[in-house]
């Protein structure tokens, strides 16, 4: 708002009585507050065309241009996103099958039995068990579950360190 350079009080918008006098007697302050105008660029410096913005004008050109830069079209894009999903219910189906012998021998649900593969992928000696290998450990030695279960809820939980943590067996203080 234009302010009155002698007294500070506001001058008048266009279209407020008394715009026309203040403007003729205060020109510099009303040529300054023009010039501060947001979107008053100049026609090279505009950002919205004059006729408007047109999609097909407009945007799809740059679309395209992007298109070709990430070397990624409609078609590219679609087919990556169904490789994921297909490799995404590979896994699924696969730790499914992964997990059938302690879902058998244990007597646990298909979902513990995943959870309890996942810690033991955390811990070193027990990383490269199969399902099979794993459940036997744990009906031989109750305390393979109870480092599993540890694991588990620290990987539920968030804490860290988990390789360290659990790399030593359990002793019967630590119970």
């Amino acid at each position: 708002m234009p302010k009155n350079p002698e007294t500070g009080e506001d001058l008048p918008y266009e279209g407020q009585p008394g715009y026309e006098e203040a403007k003729a007697q205060y020109p510099d302050v009303y040529a300054a507050e023009e010039a501060e105008k947001p979107g008053d660029e100049g026609p090279d410096d505009a950002a919205i065309p004059e006729d408007g913005v047109i999609p097909d004008r407009d945007i799809k050109p740059l679309m395209d241009k992007i298109d070709e830069i990430t070397d990624k079209g409609e078609e590219a894009a679609f087919a990556e996103g169904e490789a994921e999903g297909e490799a995404e219910e590979a896994v699924e189906a696969e730790a499914a099958g992964d997990t059938a012998p302690m879902v058998e021998m244990l007597g646990v649900s298909e979902e513990r039995a995943v959870e309890l593969l996942d810690a033991a992928k955390e811990i070193p000696r027990f990383a490269e068990m199969t399902a099979e290998d794993l459940a036997k450990a744990i009906t031989e030695d109750f305390q393979v579950l109870m480092e599993l279960e540890r694991v588990a809820a620290m990987k539920v939980t968030g804490e860290g360190a988990v390789e360290a943590e659990v790399a030593a067996p359990m002793t019967p203080e630590m119970v």
